[in-house]
């Protein structure tokens, strides 16, 4: 039996992950003993309820001591290396890297019909990827990792058939692994700073102002206002106000020439319209574009910047702004106080959400360690999630008594 211990089975894990990532996936080749011990893995994955409503997953809680010291690491090659510059430095680190005994890993295995393609993820990262046509090459050699999940599954199964995985999975998993939700309150009263960081740039008559305008949005009090036709040079114009509103920089500049320089970049030619001519501006916007950012006016990545995209319906034009990430609520929140205060017909995405967000009972989604804290929302099926974080270190303990959490699908063997 292969014993593997905790640092090493995330040292395979944090390699292959990597290996998988980077896009090698289909070329893996892996040598004989690798293969035979993947064959066994699956007859034994067989003797395990699926994934209900799923053709071929499978999913398991593995476990791994700590293990000794000399399992983290070479203390000479540490030193060597300034990762540590004493022994009780390097022991100091050891245990701060692994305060648990034993350590718990996802686990779930893929199957598709007629073995086209086997796959295992652990810590939610594909680790091992298998298809029907192996290419040639040089033969990747994991015997040694997929010995340790054939043996960690075949623990998981000895646990099944005594009766105590379930119960000992419900008790023990640590919180970090879990899926649930804090309300912003509660995580405030830990994390006090951020409350300060979201709200700390408004008075009090802002916050019931947004506060009103949500609740008249979400009570479908829309106002029938539309700007009966608009330019390129109205579009740079309520940018501005949303640039003013936020103290950005270079507001000596022209409304377009702010525009230029704080959204995205990709206009796709908004930039070169006659700033006063709202045929042209029609004509554009109702013509076929692609792949620009044009309404991107505060740019960011994929989940953190802040879009104002106009809408015509038959009674004129309006504005949807869009600014969820949590970053980027104070920003978002003022452009809308702005636009609002001054008349613009806008409507807020996320309205609710923000509003609950600003006053301390939104749900904040828990994902599991592992799992990249955005567009998280499958995780939380029958709930409305929008902000999703990992457990923090920091006051753990205290955070995870406060968290509702969500029941541990429990593990079955096939009857």
């Amino acid at each position: 039996m292969t014993k593997l211990y905790a640092p090493q089975v995330e040292r395979y894990a944090h390699r292959l992950g990597r290996f998988n990532y980077m896009g090698a996936d289909r070329n893996t080749v892996y040598d004989a003993e690798t293969y035979r011990l993947l064959d066994m893995l699956f007859q034994k994955l067989d003797l395990i309820e699926q994934r209900p409503d799923s053709d071929g997953i499978w999913d398991l809680w593995l476990q791994a001591d700590r293990g000794p010291i000399e399992a983290f690491g070479n203390f000479q090659e540490m030193l060597e290396d300034e990762e540590v510059s004493s022994y009780e430095e390097y022991v100091k680190l050891w245990r701060e890297s692994y305060p648990a005994e034993h350590d718990w890993y996802s686990f779930t295995a893929v199957r598709r019909p007629d073995n086209e393609y086997r796959g295992v993820f652990l810590c939610h990262r594909q680790v091992i990827s298998q298809f029907s046509t192996i290419p040639e090459g040089y033969p990747l050699d994991i015997h040694e990792f997929v010995q340790w999940l054939v043996d960690a599954v075949d623990e998981c199964i000895d646990k099944l058939r005594s009766g105590t995985y379930n119960r000992e999975v419900a008790e023990n998993l640590p919180p970090q692994h879990r899926t649930g939700y804090v309300l912003q309150k509660d995580f405030w009263s830990l994390f006090p700073d951020s409350r300060d960081e979201l709200l700390g740039g408004f008075t009090q008559e802002e916050l019931n102002t947004f506060s009103a305008l949500v609740q008249a949005q979400e009570q479908g009090e829309i106002k029938e206002k539309r700007l009966a036709q608009m330019t390129s040079g109205d579009f740079f114009r309520f940018c501005a106000m949303g640039y003013a509103a936020n103290n950005y920089s270079d507001q000596q500049l022209s409304p377009r020439e702010q525009y230029l320089k704080h959204a995205d970049g990709r206009d796709e030619g908004l930039t070169k319209l006659p700033e006063d001519d709202p045929a042209a501006f029609l004509e554009w916007f109702n013509s076929s574009r692609g792949g620009g950012h044009p309404w991107e006016i505060c740019r960011g990545g994929n989940s953190t910047h802040i879009d104002l995209f106009p809408r015509q319906d038959e009674k004129g034009f309006f504005l949807v702004l869009a600014g969820d990430s949590w970053g980027r609520t104070a920003e978002t929140i003022k452009i809308f106080l702005a636009l609002s205060k001054s008349g613009i017909p806008v409507i807020l995405r996320e309205a609710k959400a923000l509003g609950e967000r600003v006053a301390g009972i939104e749900k904040m989604g828990i994902v599991p360690e592992g799992v990249f804290p955005r567009y998280c929302h499958s995780y939380f099926p029958d709930e409305h999630i929008i902000d999703f974080i990992n457990l923090p270190l920091e006051h753990r303990e205290e955070l995870s008594k406060l968290c509702v959490w969500q029941p541990i699908p429990e593990v079955r063997l096939v009857d």
